[in-house]
């Protein structure tokens, strides 16, 4: 038999739709008993507008209290509320594949060398379907295990999957806290540190030995539908963190959004920028690059580097610029 569930357990959406469905309810037992002209209920009917006006006391109580907000839950609204602001598009410098090139030696005697990536990436395409998120991670585990390959000497990547993010203050003067996991969460530092995080790969952890802290969403379908739920990640994970900028990415595994959010000086609030979706290319032409397609090299560089910068502002050698003020980040 279910269990049956207890106030405490409602969120506070579900906490709000509960107290207006009750509302309803006394208002419209009210109606009634107004409406009879002979008293046909029994003592118990009749309390029973007075009981739903303390069950109903009970649930705004709870909603003027704190609040604590999922990330499954935020959308656009949401970031409104955080003060969190869009700022200018990010887009892919030109000349971003020639950058690539050099890449491609290091590692190359590794099991995720260039070449066996372009080929694990082949055999997906071929083998796995795109119906659902949980494939997605095919996809995106392939890039982030290239990465791991071209870490310098002294060096290591730890990759945790469904990295959990406490709850989080959503401002210094509120009691509204944020939570939630992220799908991704990796992490490039030395690797005695590295070793540290594989065993405790705990927010805290991070924050102690300066790892870096690389956030990654993974969804399927249009990445645009999805970006405040991952601005949302990142904001509380840097709030975690104590940093003033923090990078991560949204990916469905074929097109990956790089996005990077920096705190308002006073804590309330931030504003975040994010790329245009990259999309790797199966085959290679020579001399082709587009803003919305790169080779598998770019991307596993661009992740790279984002990895080892989680915490840097843009600087004038990153992968990306922000569009000019007369350009505009189309859909």
């Amino acid at each position: 038999m279910a269990k049956k569930r207890k106030i405490s357990g409602l969120s506070g959406i579900e906490l709000m739709q509960a107290c207006t469905a009750l509302k309803r309810l006394r208002s419209s037992l009210v109606e009634e008993e107004e409406e009879e002209e002979e008293e046909t209920v029994d003592q118990v009917q009749d309390n029973l507008p007075d009981s739903l006006k303390d069950m109903i006391s009970k649930l705004e109580s709870r909603l003027s209290g704190p609040q604590t907000l999922n990330f499954s839950r935020v959308d656009a609204e949401t970031l409104k509320r955080l003060n969190i602001v869009q700022q200018r598009g990010l887009i892919i410098k030109s000349g971003a594949e020639e950058r690539s090139e050099k890449s491609k030696l290091i590692g190359k005697d590794e099991l995720w060398s260039s070449t066996n990536m372009q080929l694990h990436l082949a055999l997906l395409d071929k083998l796995v379907s795109k119906e659902n998120e949980a494939t997605c991670r095919a996809w995106i585990d392939t890039f982030f295990f290239r990465a791991s390959a071209m870490v310098d000497p002294g060096k290591s990547m730890v990759l945790n999957m469904e990295q959990v993010i406490p709850a989080t203050a959503i401002s210094p003067t509120s009691m509204a806290t944020i939570s939630g996991f992220t799908d991704y969460a990796a992490v490039v530092t030395e690797s005695r540190a590295a070793a540290v995080y594989r065993k405790v790969p705990r927010v805290e952890t991070a924050r102690l030995h300066e790892t870096g802290f690389f956030v990654t969403e993974a969804k399927k379908g249009p990445l645009y539908d999805h970006v405040p739920q991952a601005v949302c990640q990142l904001y509380a994970s840097g709030k975690q963190l104590e940093k003033d900028t923090i990078r991560g990415a949204l990916t469905n595994g074929h097109e990956w959004m790089f996005i990077i959010l920096s705190f308002n000086k006073d804590g309330n609030g931030a504003s975040y920028k994010y790329s245009i979706p990259l999309e790797y290319r199966k085959t290679r032409t020579p001399n082709e690059e587009t803003p919305e397609q790169s080779s598998p090299d770019v991307i596993a560089c661009i992740l790279l580097e984002w990895i080892q910068k989680s915490f840097q502002d843009l600087d004038t050698d990153d992968w990306f610029e922000e569009i000019a003020k007369s350009g505009s980040l189309a859909k």
